[in-house]
């Protein structure tokens, strides 16, 4: 009786049941091209050995030419007519080449030489990649023939979940849960008292610095609304759009950082590669770039995340739990169809302290979360953005944001690099190859705090490590990922027209 007793506690613990979800196999997987089919896995195991496997987007088991993010996975599971299936199936091939590029890019000489081996063959990289991209279309165009194909590419997703069921078990997630949800209720209201105070009444603990644009915006609204038109004609409706109109839509919504200044640690910069480890040159302020989709109201928005680094969180303002190297923000403006923000919101890079900014006319009402802290909503979007740029307030050490607003503050000025988000999964760094800052399981190199020593129970791994973007938990207490396409709907009620 144990016994059983043992079995059913290990199938409760993993959440996945006693029987394992078989999925469905491809009919004509057989019948691949061999060699095609042997260089990608032979691909797959060498950039696993060597930790340069790319973290930011979701395999597909079975599939090594498909990834997919966690947007087109909700459209994977709606689709039902050929045209959108097709158009997903593509977007997510895509996906997989870029992906594969940054970890060929990023294989050090041994592990070329140990792939070289391995295929019989002299590669370059830039011959690796050809090769590769040659034999993922000829695997894609193998399978895709097959009338069970995207059937079984649908049983096959299985995108990460940031939290494990595992260590809340262990950790006693239910009791343990309650004083995390009283010490996060207890620093929201801290962080609702600095909303608080005017604006020009912040405390400066050093010097205030205006990070802006290097370059100013170009567009004016109508055409801001033309190039998402544009770019969104395709089977999903979605914005699919060339990196030159990544870049000019990035420059027309970047923000200004206004960044109380107190120490190094406080300067926002680039990220490079130095001594065997991350570090921030902040002689050369950057902020980098990237786009998601996600839904409001069930539309789907086009998202700019600008992302932000510091060296380190340290000084007296941050709880000494999560003080260390390397810090940093992201904050995402989320736009409509024609171009008008519809949300902002906010997270450290390890994923904590998420805040809303919906414009105020927009919600009927937040919608309760049961057991755990409703969404923290310490201000409104200010009305006048976009036709004044969003400035942000950030404190010194912590870095957390104190207030959004339009107006300008006095204060000394920087200019800043507007670059690539991609940029950060390829770094230059020594002997003709390039590296990531984020492991393959998404998380920054050299970034680890004591958090998890007190915070395991809540089931993050690495919790307060800065994280890749697609590997963001944002709640202690409960389920959430920043880049869920339904997070904002969760969260609240909007009034129709928005």
């Amino acid at each position: 009786m144990k016994k059983y007793l043992a079995i059913v506690l290990i199938c409760w613990l993993s959440l996945a049941g006693c029987t394992a979800l078989k999925s469905q196999r491809l009919s004509g997987i057989d019948q691949r091209p061999t060699d095609c089919n042997q260089l990608l896995n032979q691909l797959d195991k060498i950039a696993h050995k060597y930790g340069v496997g790319q973290a930011g987007l979701f395999r597909v088991y079975r599939f090594p030419y498909l990834r997919i993010n966690r947007f087109l996975l909700v459209k994977l599971h709606q689709t039902e007519s050929t045209a959108k299936k097709n158009f997903i199936l593509n977007r997510m091939h895509a996906l997989d080449l870029q992906a594969r590029n940054n970890e060929i890019q990023n294989l050090p000489p041994k592990a070329l030489d140990e792939l070289n081996q391995l295929t019989g063959n002299v590669w370059q990289r830039d011959m690796l990649y050809a090769r590769t991209e040659s034999c993922a279309l000829q695997l894609f165009d193998s399978d895709r023939r097959y009338p069970d194909f995207f059937q079984s590419v649908i049983s096959s997703v299985m995108p990460t979940d940031e939290y494990s069921t595992i260590m809340r078990v262990v950790g006693l997630y239910p009791l343990t849960a309650i004083p995390v949800n009283i010490i996060t209720y207890k620093v929201r209201n801290e962080f609702n008292a600095w909303f608080a105070i005017p604006l020009k009444e912040l405390p400066v603990d050093g010097q205030l610095i205006a990070f802006g644009p290097r370059i100013a915006p170009r567009l004016g609204p109508s055409q801001v609304a033309e190039l998402i038109a544009s770019a969104s004609h395709n089977p999903l409706a979605i914005p699919v759009m060339t990196d030159a109109q990544k870049a000019e839509l990035a420059r027309q919504y970047a923000p200004v950082y206004y960044q109380d200044v107190f120490a190094s640690y406080d300067r926002i910069g680039r990220v490079i590669w130095h001594s065997d480890g991350i570090d921030i040159d902040t002689s050369q302020p950057t902020v980098y770039y990237y786009f998601t989709l996600a839904l409001h109201n069930d539309v789907t928005v086009l998202q700019i995340n600008y992302v932000i680094w510091y060296s380190g969180r340290k000084g007296p303002n941050p709880p000494a739990i999560e003080r260390g190297h390397l810090d940093g923000l992201t904050i995402r403006i989320s736009l409509n169809q024609n171009g008008i923000p519809v949300m902002v919101d906010a997270i450290n890079n390890c994923g904590c302290y998420h805040l809303f900014a919906p414009p105020q006319n927009s919600i009927r009402r937040q919608l309760p979360q049961p057991f755990k802290n409703d969404a923290f909503v310490p201000q409104y979007l200010p009305p006048s953005f976009p036709k004044q740029r969003l400035h942000i307030r950030i404190n010194s050490g912590w870095h957390q944001i104190q207030r959004l607003f339009t107006q300008e503050l006095a204060a000394a000025s920087k200019d800043y690099d507007l670059l690539p988000y991609d940029q950060l999964e390829s770094l230059p760094y020594r002997d003709g190859h390039n590296l990531s800052m984020f492991n393959q399981y998404g998380i920054v190199k050299g970034s680890a705090r004591i958090e998890p020593i007190l915070l395991f129970p809540m089931g993050i791994p690495n919790v307060g490590s800065m994280r890749q973007r697609g590997h963001h938990a944002i709640e202690l207490v409960g389920r959430s990922h920043f880049d869920d396409p339904a997070l904002f709907n969760r969260h609240f009620e909007f009034k129709k027209g928005y």
